[in-house]
């Protein structure tokens, strides 16, 4: 397609015009009509854009409409992925329907998000695990009875087959993730045409949706994880949209990356034995009497799991010396020895995999020639077996390529599960490549956004590292649609070092002052040591002030935490990492951001320090290539927290002096909403604070 066919430019200017005369709330931002232009343009002569776009633009109706007007001429579907649930059901429920109106199609838009196939249900495979409740060993858990009358319900009447929605059942995240995983879609059980979406097979009928549809949304993992759907859907798509990109090269490090761990090596056990798992499931279709080559082939399988257990066990006690008590993560470094750490364990482990594997496919060959011994309806029964074969092969897999040390341009470390054991770690410490070979490569049409992609502008070192050729793409930076000098009062306490004893006294003499505002304050740390630190210290203060205080535990998901916050007016929240980003607290949800110390990747993290001896091996500069850039966007995103709406009003108080006293300190100021005031201690701070909140001379700007 080209103009001479359709003007697409024009198209969306109209669209534009139409929402101004007939939505209420819409207003003109100049920024987001540039972006729809730029995107516009690219649409028609193919190749990739890369947009930075500020909070407030409206980055999503400015790719939707462009995208679905070339659709409507008759493009391919538009495929956009995201990183957050959040931004998908807000395109689901709002964008794409303004977006469709705006154009007047004069047909409906289908829209759809698609998950990948282990988020499923596959009622066929359900109803049968459902007949054997003992099979679900749940780790040991007790489990309230009345839960499978609950389950066997939701998988008759679910319209939907999101396995999220069992989250309701009223059982533990052990319980549900056990559950989960005998009865969701599988490739092996589900590949024959006996599972299909009229027999209930929701992975099956959430494909066909995604290809019938007009916009199919997903998110990165599974964009960067399945094969099917990029030599599918994506490959005809008409345009490809990557929103919230800043993720992306994160995102493809750990999907790429392997973790392995004996956790993982027990749940697997759990699902595969004779005692409560795929070899139970056959043996009780054998038919009383018969089949009793099979009986032993199934014996024999069940016997063969014992030793993995045992040399996995083992592997893990020996890999404790490498991994200290206190110590979260420790990388392995190609000089380490494996085999003088773990002498037998480990080479045992790998042994046995391989002849569990070979016990479990002499099962499958057992049972398909001897059919006349088994009950009808053991096909499935076969099929549970063969997918934990395929299952113990991946795990064979994985655990040779989490020792093979020696490979280059490779992180390889421990950190440990849930209940504080080692795991096995390899993640890539370049992505590029795979990036443009299964992505960016074959889309003709290429969008990439987010608020914060580029430090200062630069979009070199970023499209390097996604492996786009900076001469290749077209790339804009735009402004804030919002006049945040008025909007934002910035400051810098100009006191205690980070790493100075006194410093967390004086952090919380700072959000005490604030606090007395009365307004929703949100403290970010980089640290659950400091977080922990800071707590201890205010927890007196505010309860004897009636400030409620909002501290995020280890693990602790943002989502309920950020809902208390907005709840509770005048309330302090202390958050970490995923306090950062993907969180929104507009208007008097958030008026007061403290962000306690410039959030600097931790030195000593596994993949961090591989990616910086790395680049000092090409001849690079680690902190000035690494870790400024990873923490100036860090930071940008932290102060996006703030300003969401052109009627938001609030400050930011940078407690941390490097950013007026080291060199690079320039580089964070320049991020700031407004050009900040200095002050020197805590109640100077406050003061200013103050000033501006509670100051009728600045009024919220409409």
């Amino acid at each position: 397609m080209n103009s001479r066919d359709f003007d697409l430019t024009a198209s969306v200017e109209e669209a534009f015009a139409r929402l101004e005369r007939a939505t209420l709330d819409f207003e003109h931002r100049p920024a987001q009509t540039e972006m729809a232009r730029r995107w516009s343009e690219t649409l028609m002569v193919g190749g990739a854009l890369v947009v930075e776009a500020p909070t407030g633009v409206g980055k999503s109706l400015a790719y939707l409409l462009p995208a679905l007007a070339l659709r409507a001429a008759g493009s391919g579907p538009i495929v956009v992925s995201t990183h957050t649930k959040a931004l998908q059901q807000q395109m689901i429920d709002r964008d794409v329907p303004l977006a469709a109106r705006a154009l007047h199609l004069g047909r409906a838009v289908r829209a759809t998000t698609l998950k990948g196939r282990a988020s499923y249900l596959c009622r066929r495979r359900a109803q049968g695990r459902l007949r054997q409740r003992r099979l679900f060993a749940a780790g040991g858990a007790t489990v309230d009875p009345g839960i499978w009358d609950r389950v066997e319900s939701w998988v008759e009447r679910t319209t939907t087959g999101e396995l999220e929605e069992l989250a309701a059942m009223g059982a533990g995240p052990a319980v549900l993730a056990g559950l989960a995983a005998e009865i969701a879609s599988d490739p092996i059980f589900c590949s024959g045409p006996e599972c299909d979406p009229a027999s209930g097979c929701f992975a099956k009928a959430a494909r066909r949706e995604a290809r019938r549809a007009d916009v199919l949304i997903v998110n990165h993992a599974l964009l960067l994880s399945d094969p099917g759907l990029r030599q599918s859907i994506v490959a005809e798509a008409g345009a490809l949209i990557l929103d919230e990109a800043h993720q992306i090269e994160r995102v493809a490090r750990d999907t790429l990356g392997i973790t392995l761990g004996m956790r993982d090596v027990a749940r697997q056990a759990a699902r595969t034995d004779a005692r409560s798992g795929a070899l139970r499931g056959l043996a009780r279709a054998v038919r009383r009497g018969r089949g009793a080559g099979l009986s032993t082939r199934v014996a024999e399988a069940d016997q063969a799991l014992r030793p993995v257990l045992d040399h996995a066990a083992a592997l893990t006690r020996d890999l404790q010396v490498l991994l200290p008590e206190g110590v979260a993560a420790a990388r392995l470094a190609a000089d380490v020895d494996l085999a003088s750490v773990s002498p037998a364990a480990l080479d045992q482990l790998l042994a046995a995999l391989g002849t569990l594997v070979h016990a479990l496919e002499r099962v499958v060959e057992a049972a398909e020639t001897e059919t006349g011994a088994l009950r009808p309806g053991a096909e499935d029964a076969i099929l549970e077996v063969q997918a934990r074969a395929a299952g113990w092969i991946e795990t064979e897999q994985a655990l040779r390529a989490v020792v093979r040390l020696e490979e280059r341009d490779q992180a390889f470390y421990l950190d440990r599960d849930e209940r504080g054991a080692p795991r096995l770690n390899r993640r890539p410490l370049r992505v590029g490549r795979a990036l443009r070979e299964t992505i960016f490569g074959p889309s003709e049409r290429l969008l990439l956004t987010s608020a914060t992609l580029a430090p200062e502008g630069e979009f070199g070192p970023v499209l390097r590292a996604l492996g786009l050729e900076p001469e290749d793409v077209s790339c804009a930076c735009l402004p804030s649609p919002f006049p945040l000098d008025r909007m934002v009062r910035s400051v810098v306490l100009e006191g205690a070092a980070p790493n100075d004893p006194a410093y967390v006294e004086e952090l919380a003499s700072v959000v005490a002052s604030l606090a007395s505002l009365g307004r929703n304050t949100l403290v970010l740390l980089t640290s659950f040591q400091m977080l922990d630190a800071l707590a201890g210290r205010l927890r007196p203060v505010l309860e004897a002030a009636g400030v409620p205080l909002l501290a995020q535990a280890p693990g602790e998901p943002a989502a309920v935490l950020a809902d208390s916050f907005r709840a509770r007016p005048g309330s302090v929240l202390l958050g970490t990492a995923s306090f950062w980003e993907g969180v929104d607290f507009p208007g008097a949800a958030l008026e007061v951001l403290v962000i306690a110390r410039l959030p600097f990747p931790v030195p000593t993290d596994p993949v961090i320090e591989a990616r910086s001896e790395r680049i000092a091996a090409d001849g690079g500069d680690p902190f000035r290539e690494l870790m400024i850039p990873e923490a100036v966007l860090r930071f940008r995103q932290g102060i996006g927290r703030l300003i969401r709406s052109a009627a938001d009003r609030g400050a930011v108080i940078v407690a941390d002096p490097r950013l007026v006293r080291a060199s690079y300190g320039a580089r964070f100021a320049a991020c700031l909403p407004s050009r900040p005031a200095v002050a020197r201690d805590p109640a100077e701070a406050g003061a200013i604070v103050r000033e501006f909140i509670e100051s009728e001379a600045l009024p919220c700007p409409a």
